[in-house]
């Protein structure tokens, strides 16, 4: 069986990638961002990123924060204010999230098809008895729609 194809390791990754609690300190922040943790208190402060305070009164921030510190920092690089690329940051994680969402609510396992490693997206409403694939190959991604039993 394959480990992706499988409901309850689905489940766990989806959960793993909604709910994550995993917390990087300041100077961890800094150090994967090349950021220097002045100016991330500065962008906490200004409101463009968050943290919690750990038991210490230390701060600590998520994996989603170090994304969002990664995008600004990047619109930054090109040209755009810090204001600017905070609000850039955040339209970006809502993109994100908008694939993040399909992803969970249609991937339905992977398989191999006429040799070409697939990912099944599940059943399409108007197409009952076939099931959407997307065959994935070095020049590119190919959507199909097949019978149902395509993968057995």
């Amino acid at each position: 069986m394959n480990i992706l194809n499988d409901p309850q390791f689905r489940e766990k990754f989806n959960h793993i990638a909604t709910q994550s609690d995993l917390k990087l300190g300041i100077g961890n922040l800094a150090e994967a961002s090349g950021l220097s943790q002045s100016q991330l208190r500065y962008w906490e402060q200004k409101g463009y990123i968050t943290s919690e305070s750990g038991p210490k009164k230390n701060r600590k921030y998520s994996y989603g924060i170090l994304v969002k510190v990664l995008v600004i920092k990047a619109y930054l690089e090109e040209g755009f204010t810090l204001a600017t690329a905070a609000k850039k940051a955040v339209a970006h994680k809502q993109m994100a999230n908008t694939l993040k969402q399909f992803v969970m609510d249609r991937f339905a396992g992977l398989s191999i098809v006429d040799d070409v490693p697939t990912i099944n997206l599940g059943p399409v409403a108007d197409h009952p008895g076939e099931t959407l694939y997307a065959f994935v190959t070095p020049k590119g991604t190919e959507l199909r729609l097949l019978p149902n039993d395509t993968d057995k």
